[in-house]
């Protein structure tokens, strides 16, 4: 699972670096991992920082893209927002095409993490269904509780066309539905991977439109309530 993950942040980096740098392998990732970091100063020319290693021994001046979304960081105010912030479009990953289903309503997209068992996810589901006048949501299928939702997701990834794949989980029918032979898992195991990747802790993990994300809690109230950072901040 490691060394997959380790091809998945390779793929988003390489997409990002096209045509700027050699291409990394997941050889040289293992070769070249060093130091934790931490940011010292920034402000420097070209939007350089200084980060020093752990003990202090090690200094080093560089400047720093998020291969994510394409931007540079250049601050420590950077760096807060980008570890409250996830920006999906910048992974070119299609999400239809991972272990989903979709309520299509407004122009702003949702992206919600649930587990087949998650009584509080099905809540999320049922009343996204009076919300679509202000989102559209792409509900990301994952085994967050256990082997048995691990048999139910992979249930619906593998099933065959059905007419409502929210009220089939809504109506816990994921386990029975009728199945196609063979089914090729390798995009529910991408959907897995990108759980890990973006650090799914827990279900319901809602990634509101501006990338702000949450684990549990009120889902409508975060969405309707940026934060202080995201009304301050100049892009």
């Amino acid at each position: 699972m490691r060394l997959l993950l380790i091809s998945l942040l390779l793929l988003i980096s390489n997409n990002a670096l096209s045509g700027q740098e050699p291409p990394l392998s997941s050889t040289d990732l293992k070769k070249k991992e060093f130091l934790s970091l931490y940011l010292a100063k920034d402000g420097g020319p070209n939007g350089s920082m200084i980060f020093l290693s752990k003990d202090g021994r090690y200094k080093i001046v560089a400047t720093v893209d998020d291969t994510w979304s394409g931007k540079k960081i250049t601050s420590q105010a950077d760096i807060d927002y980008a570890k409250t912030h996830i920006d999906l479009s910048g992974l070119k990953i299609d999400i239809s095409t991972l272990n989903t289903f979709s309520l299509k309503g407004a122009d702003k997209k949702v992206t919600v993490f649930v587990d087949p068992e998650c009584k509080f996810c099905k809540k999320l589901v049922a009343d996204a269904k009076n919300h679509l006048h202000d989102y559209s949501f792409d509900f990301v299928v994952v085994p967050a509780l256990g082997d048995k939702s691990n048999v139910l997701s992979k249930s619906m990834f593998c099933a065959k066309p059905v007419a409502s794949m929210s009220q089939e989980y809504l109506s816990g029918n994921l386990g029975s539905l009728a199945q196609r032979v063979p089914c090729d898992t390798t995009r529910y195991d991408l959907t897995l991977l990108l759980a890990q990747l973006v650090g799914v802790t827990g279900v319901p993990f809602v990634i509101a439109p501006d990338g702000r994300f949450q684990a549990g809690g009120d889902p409508w109230k975060f969405l309707e309530q940026p934060t202080q950072a995201d009304a301050t901040r100049i892009n």
